[in-house]
């Protein structure tokens, strides 16, 4: 736990490096509120940015949530989350001097395009990195197998699923990411990779943007809307209808911007492109 704030008091909270706490940064019980002034603070790697359980609104302006975007949970930023009633905005967009937390992996500056994603990514756990036991690396551009897809998604979404049935392959023996791939199964996003039979997982195969089309569809219950058809090259796809609902969900905007008229169905995702879908999807 970072900081709590209880009873009836009001203190200034100002240039608190909180980061790391496991559990919220600061969380506001009772009647407490944040005295004005209570600005400058670094937020960085928390279970939860700032909680206010009080039912009441308080402001907590000009703040570093640990990226530019802003916070996210009630924000639409990367960085840690702000709960309900809080005002939050403006926030800092350049980190106060002595917070800087600079970027997690070694291979993603802060220009990268999935920099964001990457690094929300992280802070949720549900990326290591890709260089263990360093990982200091990420490794952006490199194509997502199939068994990595299988452990993202379970970090993501262990708890939220029912599992259905006790599912394994015959092909996934002596494989770091075997419980992954179980779990994968047993919730029903995936059903193999050799219809009809499926009694194969081809961990080692890379994820092209169907399949993930596919993959999120099942894990988050996307259902179709009435929206037209969103890109001109997935016609006659078996993903087409995923393909539909993933942009009807707004998870994704295509692989050609800023037309994005396309979606590339059979490219393989990179993992820097897997940060941005889940980012969107859990977000």
């Amino acid at each position: 736990m970072g900081i709590v704030v209880d009873g009836m008091g009001s203190p200034v909270i100002r240039d608190n490096d909180i980061r790391n706490s496991g559990t919220d940064g600061i969380r506001l019980a009772d009647a407490a509120t944040f005295g004005a002034g209570s600005t400058a603070n670094c937020l960085i790697g928390n279970g939860s940015g700032v909680t206010n359980t009080t039912g009441a609104a308080v402001t907590f302006v000009n703040n570093w949530w640990g990226v530019s975007s802003g916070p996210s949970g009630q924000g639409s930023g990367a960085g840690d989350s702000v709960g309900i009633d809080i005002d939050y905005t403006p926030w800092l967009n350049v980190a106060p001097t002595g917070c800087e937390a600079g970027p997690t992996f070694g291979d993603v500056p802060v220009t990268d395009t999935f920099y964001d994603d990457i690094e929300w990514l992280a802070a949720q756990g549900i990326t290591r990195g890709c260089n263990p036991p360093d990982n200091s690396l990420f490794c952006p551009n490199d194509s997502v197998t199939r068994a990595q897809m299988a452990a993202f998604l379970r970090r993501a979404l262990e708890g939220a699923l029912v599992v259905e049935e006790a599912v394994t392959f015959t092909d996934i023996g002596g494989s770091v990411f075997g419980l992954d791939i179980e779990w994968l199964g047993s919730v029903g996003v995936t059903k193999g990779c050799n219809p009809p039979v499926n009694d194969r997982f081809c961990p080692d195969d890379v994820v092209t943007r169907g399949q993930m089309a596919a993959f999120l569809v099942r894990a988050f219950s996307y259902t179709a809307g009435s929206g037209s058809n969103a890109f001109g090259d997935d016609d006659g796809s078996i993903f087409e209808s995923d393909i539909e609902r993933l942009a009807q969900a707004g998870v994704t905007l295509g692989c050609n911007p800023p037309t994005n008229d396309l979606f590339c169905p059979d490219d393989p995702v990179t993992r820097g492109q897997m940060a941005a879908f889940l980012r969107r999807a859990l977000g």
